[in-house]
């Protein structure tokens, strides 16, 4: 079959590479077939497949199915009142679990990075149920499972078994949901990516070039043609760690308080306790979502995440010596870089970086 190349537009055959200009040559495409080419549209359905799109509809998912599953079994509770507190609560946690597995596996169906999907479903799942469940607006729906939750004792104040209780609902949330994500990439997988050799132009003029034989015969046989690993961005890097320094280091009181008046006094915190897991979840928030934008639109999100966290360490630390936080000092020192790592990897697979351009085939009369 003719082939053409793509700079003179010779047309040869039974020839893989020009003889004229040492590059590869293509499948030649008729002027007609490209006349004919229509353009389409992106159509709701690839706006369904959009990274975005994925937590949307993953999390209204989860949320539904857990209050709408808390919802059936707190309707039907008093058909069993032979049930011990243990097992109610047990089924309080279950009913969550499967609600937010569900709604991982949509949210991972057909990606390689459903864990990541799967990841973020539970993160928002986990924060908007604490909070709903924290502000006392769903006692009806919580008392049929654990009276603990509701603030019964201490003039109205959650006892200690209660805070852990709730404070362990995000956590399911979380694992369940990456859970999920793994589950349904690796139920419906997409199709496989075929690694294709790349010419690879020559440094120097006496080192010699690398025809489509040799590239092929190199991908073929396992060898390392060559690699070349992508420089960091800076500019994410340093607007990651604006973000991670101002949020855990700055302003996570000020956060706190403005997520107390947004709420309408809905959201109380009476304790020490409440206190420090509130200061704690800003802060943790603060630095994986400045790693995350570090790690967005890249292929090395893990060393961008990373960067963002280790230098976010040297800021954050010594402004949380005199902080209700100063208690959780080592915990820092471990966990940042950790958290900044875990956000860049988030970030490089939620929002990958776009690929390379299409080579344009060669076209001839």
């Amino acid at each position: 079959m003719p082939m053409v190349c793509p700079k003179c537009q010779g047309v040869f055959e039974n020839n893989l590479e020009c003889p004229n200009c040492r590059v590869g040559l293509i499948f030649r495409a008729r002027r007609s077939a490209e006349k004919a080419k229509v353009e389409v549209s992106p159509s709701s359905a690839q706006f369904l497949q959009t990274p975005v799109s994925r937590l949307i509809y993953g999390s209204v998912v989860g949320i539904g199915l857990v209050f709408g599953l808390l919802q059936i079994f707190a309707s039907i509770s008093q058909l069993f009142p032979q049930l011990s507190p243990n097992v109610r609560l047990s089924v309080f946690y279950g009913l969550q679990t499967i609600a937010i597995m569900t709604g991982g596996v949509l949210g991972g169906i057909g990606h390689r990075s459903g864990i990541w999907f799967g990841l973020g479903i539970g993160c928002c799942c986990g924060l908007l149920t604490f909070l709903a469940f924290s502000s006392g607006q769903f006692a009806a729906l919580i008392g049929p499972f654990s009276s603990d939750l509701l603030g019964q004792a201490n003039n109205g104040e959650l006892t200690i078994a209660g805070q852990w209780r709730l404070f362990l609902v995000p956590l399911i949330h979380v694992v369940f949901g990456l859970i999920g994500g793994f589950v349904g990439g690796l139920l419906w997988q997409p199709p496989p990516n075929l690694a294709m050799p790349v010419l690879v132009e020559p440094k120097k003029d006496n080192e010699p070039k690398m025809n489509l034989e040799t590239a092929a015969a190199a991908s073929l046989f396992g060898t390392q043609v060559q690699v070349q690993r992508e420089p960091l961005s800076w500019g994410r890097i340093l607007f990651g760690i604006a973000v991670a320094v101002y949020g855990a280091g700055f302003a996570p009181a000020d956060i706190r308080d403005f997520l107390v008046t947004f709420s309408g006094g809905e959201l109380r915190i009476r304790t020490t306790q409440q206190n420090e897991a509130t200061l704690g979840a800003i802060f943790v928030l603060s630095i994986f979502v400045g790693g995350t934008i570090a790690g967005a639109g890249t292929r090395v999100g893990l060393r961008q995440g990373l960067a963002v966290g280790i230098a976010s360490l040297a800021v954050v630390v010594p402004l949380h010596t005199q902080s209700d936080l100063s208690s959780f000092l080592p915990l820092m020192v471990i966990g940042v870089p950790v958290l900044g790592a875990l956000g860049g990897l988030f970030g490089s697979n939620l929002l990958p970086p776009p690929p390379p351009p299409k080579p344009t085939l060669g076209a001839v009369d």
